[in-house]
């Protein structure tokens, strides 16, 4: 997961937070350091890549006779919950990332995206925000309902990218939602991770819009039309 630059206006992810957006608490167990030494799951010690190989949880708050109110109790598993890492340096910077985890209990496992990867065969060119792009121009049909969705654009630096967007649109129903989305970049093509979405039930045709905001705050997108059949 790639940590960016607190962007104003930013601070609230489209999931629920039962916390304040930048909430860090020290000492509790959703605190904790980050290794670059080769120990707590970090691969190569000394090459700037910053690790933590756990996630901590907590019961809750207690509610009576001994019971917390502890979230899993609440949702049938596997469930998809949200993410935030608030990382600070010693100079009091916050860096942020945003993204989701499938959990599951002891006897339950996860495969892959039945279909694989619902995306265009190459990355699409992006356009700056305000400038019209046309869906249909990219057509991607799809038989299964479990998707990866992990877009690709060229681009011209992977240092331009600040922060990845991710919006999918249905046209029939004239609704759409932004999701949360990570990135990779390599080579001059900027890989969105929108991660897996269950189409199961919900035939149709999607509007996929994603892309980025660049270090000065302007936008780059495109977008291309998803039928699930």
């Amino acid at each position: 997961m790639r940590v960016l630059p607190l962007i104003e206006g930013q601070e609230d992810p489209s999931w629920y937070m039962a916390r304040k957006p930048l909430a860090f608490p020290s000492g509790d167990p959703g605190s904790t350091r980050l290794y670059d030494d080769g120990t707590h799951g970090d691969a190569v010690s000394g090459d700037g890549v910053y690790t933590f190989d756990s996630i901590a949880t907590r019961k809750g708050n207690r509610v009576g006779n001994g019971v917390y109110n502890t979230w899993y109790q609440h949702y049938t598993l596997p469930a998809d919950v949200g993410i935030r890492v608030v990382v600070k340096d010693q100079d009091n910077n916050y860096t942020i990332a945003d993204s989701t985890l499938r959990v599951t209990d002891d006897h339950q496992e996860i495969g892959p995206p039945v279909n694989g990867e619902a995306n265009p065969a190459t990355p699409l060119t992006p356009v700056n925000y305000g400038i019209s792009v046309n869906p249909g121009d990219t057509p991607v049909t799809v038989a299964e309902a479990i998707l990866g969705i992990n877009p690709r654009l060229t681009i011209a630096g992977c240092n331009d990218v600040a922060m990845a967007i991710a919006y999918i649109f249905v046209p029939a129903a004239n609704f759409g939602i932004a999701v949360p989305a990570a990135h990779s970049c390599d080579a001059g093509v900027l890989t969105v991770n929108i991660g897996t979405v269950n189409f199961t039930g919900y035939p149709g045709v999607y509007y996929i819009y994603y892309g980025y905001v660049d270090v000065i705050g302007d936008i780059h997108y495109n977008a291309y039309e998803l039928t699930v059949q």
